[in-house]
């Protein structure tokens, strides 16, 4: 059992003082992407209903905007690809696990049998 001294912060048995500012740091990230996300909005539909949109040259503060959302969706999909794949390969890998655990389930008569069933199921899942 963990004892703090009385000198210093009070916090729950277990616990480290710095946990808790993590849901507070998640939140406040996520409020400040709500909120460019509202003022997005709210620019791109500023100009009247039924007049000629405003074409203006962009700024450089508008090309660096469009060069990082590109960047961020290069890096989004790059990240996706990759999770898929780590996926993948952990369904492998549990499929291979459990055709040993049911094979050291069986009799010794029944393992090449039973080692082929699971090697069929893994082929025709690959495809």
């Amino acid at each position: 059992m963990v004892h703090y001294s009385s000198s210093g912060p009070k916090t729950h048995p277990g616990r480290r003082p710095g946990r808790r500012f993590i849901p507070v740091t998640l939140i406040a990230v996520l409020l400040a992407f709500a909120a460019v996300g509202v003022a997005t909005a709210q620019a791109t539909s500023a100009a009247p209903v039924g007049s000629a949109p405003i074409v203006s040259a962009p700024t450089a503060i508008e090309q660096i905007v469009s060069q990082a959302a590109q960047g961020v969706k290069s890096l989004t999909e790059s990240i996706n690809i990759l999770w898929m794949l780590l996926a993948g390969f952990l369904v492998f890998f549990m499929q291979a696990g459990f055709a040993l655990v049911e094979t050291g389930f069986t009799r010794h008569k029944n393992v090449a049998h039973t080692m082929m069933m699971n090697m069929i199921v893994f082929c025709i899942g690959a495809i």
